[in-house]
């Protein structure tokens, strides 16, 4: 621990705030006069009141759950340690049983208390909480431990004045930065649909009209096929508007030898090997090059049972299942290798220049024509009928040439300007953290030898805090003892009520009280209801009723869910939430199903391609935060129902984020990513 300045004074959350409450469990609803501020609602940064819905279950004592300014909200669950200060609400307002309220009593500025829990010290203390548990957490009382240094209260201010001053321009400078990518994406994207409609050489056509027309490279490639495909796949609807006269527009078969795609291993009976067959996924294909920094193989008959899908240097490759669809790369390698059955290979006539069609696979037309014809079922799939009939602009020989040249020069520009933005957001990172550390080291602002030092302020605090307690106890005591005097006058009139002989029969003994009989169900502990379990609880329960089962039926597997959660009898309700997670488990790739049977998709994490481990990466992450790169992979192995993270899970995982930064899915500093 870091020594105090002079005047400072170490303290913690719960000393210098009222005692930590937690908020009112009720399910949210779209309409009410009551609104539920959930974990969701702070996670985002601003708060969007517009958004934020109503309680469906009004607290009987509203006030003691009714937000109020200055309050500070955590989150226990979920989003674990993010936190928000409540400055006003615009209509009546209750916080849900996820968030833990503190309220800074009188000497200590609550934006002090804001800011520092948005300090890299306070994340480090919350990853240690919840370091070892299944579900991350914390509760009030482990909130209310932590440590928090307090400055004396005129510094206080000083303090928060000059954070709010360099914070903004920190935010401001970060707000300009993030509209970079974006910018840079809509120049490439672009460029490639100025490349594809002619536009980008059209100075060059003026200074070359005599050249050979494309409808004429059209025509031999359709006369040197193989017999069998020759003149199969023109496309004579136009798509792409307004091309050059010496161009045309053609379907991709048409300029193709082969299209067709590969197989899962799985279904094959293939297992993967340290040493084989390159096997490539879509995982493997990002837009523009094929990522194989972490190379899978198979075993050497998996060639033998898909040789149609064998790949040849030269072959193009195109994502066609899930997030990635569209996604192109080339396959400009000597080793050999095959492909899944989420990955089309696109096998060109000799005569066309790959590269151009690559930059035509990548350009936005043909991204949007991918997406309108896309299917989705439990993912989104496109068929090989749907690839082959990709309506191609097809420039001339010759300027096909010119239009790649052109295109290189231009990305290069991109690519030096994207390097000098990861610099700088990577910079301005650093700076939030850096200024904050000072502020709480006692470095950003002079101190004032004539402030009064912090611990006076904690002594007048700690009698506040005692006051409160007294009060709060004293009614809590006077409340007790007059539910106790009207349950027992209750007791005696029912007793009066139900008993005969105290009404027939007075000179009689008075009847005993039959013993009651405690069932042995009701002393056993009850599940909690499953509303209140986490979604990631319930995934692990999946997976946990999948471990060494085949297919089976979803009644089935829905009541192996509800035994591993601890539900005896599956009731109507409980089946029909359980469906619901059910659809969750397909699209997070724990099950998978058809019509009639369900079934495991992953056994372990392996089973998972790299790219849906982004895709589940990016889902647990909020777009800008930073996060610990452990705390990454142990969100990401637990939203995929995984209850703890092994030695292979974190392997996996770490590769995984290696693909994401390399696709620019993710940035990552050291051991802290975030997701842009």
């Amino acid at each position: 621990m870091p020594r105090l300045p002079a005047g400072w004074a170490m303290s913690s959350l719960g000393e210098v705030c009222t005692k930590p409450q937690y908020g009112w469990t009720s399910k949210a609803d779209k309409k009410g006069d009551l609104k539920l501020l959930r974990t969701t609602d702070i996670s985002k940064g601003a708060i969007d009141w517009d958004n934020v819905p109503y309680c469906l279950k009004r607290p009987d004592n509203v006030e003691k759950y009714q937000l109020q300014g200055d309050d500070i909200l955590v989150s226990r669950a979920g989003s674990v340690g993010i936190s928000t200060r409540i400055v006003e609400t615009p209509c009546d307002t209750v916080f849900a049983s996820y968030l833990i309220r503190f309220k800074p009593l009188n000497g200590i500025h609550p934006k002090y208390v804001e800011l520092y829990l948005k300090t890299n010290g306070y994340w480090k203390s919350i990853s240690e909480f919840s370091a070892g548990i299944a579900v991350p957490n914390v509760n009030a009382s482990k909130l209310a431990n932590l440590r928090i240094p307090i400055a004396p209260v005129n510094e206080q201010h000083r303090i928060v004045a000059k954070l709010e001053k360099l914070l903004a321009k920190v935010d401001k400078c970060k707000e300009r930065l993030d509209k970079i990518p974006a910018i840079l994406k809509r120049f490439r994207q672009s460029v490639l649909a100025a490349a594809c409609s002619g536009r980008l050489t059209a100075d060059w056509r003026q200074r070359n009209p005599n050249v050979e027309p494309a409808s004429e490279l059209l025509t031999r490639i359709l006369t040197n096929k193989h017999p069998r495909n020759s003149g199969r796949f023109v496309n004579n609807e136009s798509y792409h508007d307004n091309l050059p006269e010496t161009w045309t527009q053609c379907s991709l078969g048409s300029l193709c030898l082969l299209i067709t795609k590969g197989s899962s291993p799985k279904w094959q009976g293939i297992n993967y090997v340290s040493n084989g067959v390159l096997f490539i996924t879509s995982e493997n294909v990002v837009s523009g090059h094929l990522n194989l920094e972490n190379k899978k193989y198979v075993e050497e008959g998996f060639n033998a049972i898909q040789q149609r899908s064998i790949l040849e240097k030269g072959d193009l490759l195109t994502n066609i299942v899930g997030a990635s669809i569209g996604r192109s790369a080339v396959f400009n390698f000597d080793e050999t290798a095959n492909i899944n059955q989420a990955v089309a290979l696109i096998r060109l006539h000799s005569d066309m220049n790959r590269t151009y069609i690559l930059n035509v696979l990548n350009s936005p037309a043909i991204i949007d024509f991918m997406n309108r014809s896309k299917v989705d079922v439990a993912r989104a799939n496109l068929s090989l009928k749907d690839v082959s009939s990709l309506p191609i602009p097809l420039p001339p020989s010759s300027e096909q040439l010119e239009i790649i040249c052109r295109l290189e020069a231009l990305f290069q520009v991109v690519d030096r300007i994207e390097e000098r933005y990861q610099n700088a957001n990577a910079h301005i990172a650093k700076l939030t953290q850096s200024v904050l550390a000072k502020a709480f080291r006692g470095e950003l602002v002079p101190q004032d030898p004539s402030d009064e030092p912090a611990a006076k302020l904690l002594e007048r605090v700690r009698a506040e805090r005692e006051t409160i307690q007294a009060k709060t106890s004293g009614k809590r005591r006077a409340r007790t003892g007059r539910e106790r005097t009207v349950r027992k006058k209750g007791e005696e009139s029912k007793e009066a009520e139900f008993d005969p002989i105290h009404v027939r029969a007075s000179n009689k003994s008075p009847a005993r009280s039959p013993k009651k009989r405690t069932s042995r169900k009701t002393s056993e502990t009850r599940p909690a209801p499953l509303d209140s379990i986490e979604t990631n609880e319930v995934m692990a329960a999946f997976r946990k009723a999948c471990r060494g089962r085949g297919a089976m039926s979803r009644e089935e597997l829905i009541k192996e869910v509800s035994q591993v959660l601890g539900y005896r009898l599956l009731g109507s309700v409980i089946a029909e939430r359980l469906k619901g997670h059910l659809r969750a488990a397909i699209r997070r790739g724990i099950v998978e199903a058809n019509s009639e049977w369900v079934q495991p998709a992953t056994r372990t994490i392996e089973d998972y391609d790299r790219g849906r481990l982004v895709e589940a990466m990016r889902s647990v992450m909020q777009t800008g935060k930073e996060y610990p790169r452990d705390e990454v992979i142990r969100a990401t192995a637990e939203y995929l129902g995984f209850s703890r993270v092994t030695a292979n899970v974190d392997t996996v995982m770490r590769s995984a984020i290696r693909v994401a930064i390399r696709q620019g899915d993710i940035v990552s500093d050291r051991d802290v990513i975030w997701r842009i």
